[in-house]
């Protein structure tokens, strides 16, 4: 059964990757989310993994930024003499 519904209307509020698949399975929504659910978990659990690594880079760098200030400015003061 076709949809009067103009296809700006009647695609709204979908995911792309859904609207990809949509015509080539006829219209159905279960099936496309089924093709394109897995692929999103794989993606969001990449990107929680690589958070982490990017907090641990970030702490460690912040480290590096303070030690190095914290050198430069001991270098920098006068020796008591």
């Amino acid at each position: 059964m076709r949809s009067t519904w103009p296809s700006a209307v009647r695609h709204r509020g979908r995911p792309p990757g859904d609207l990809v698949f949509l015509p080539a399975l006829r219209g159905n929504l279960r099936t496309a989310f089924l093709i394109v659910l897995p692929v999103a978990y794989v993606g969001s659990a990449l990107l929680i993994a690589a958070r982490k690594h990017l907090e641990a880079d970030t702490q460690r760098l912040f480290e590096v930024v303070v030690e190095a200030a914290t050198r430069q400015q001991v270098e920098s003061q006068p020796s008591p003499e």
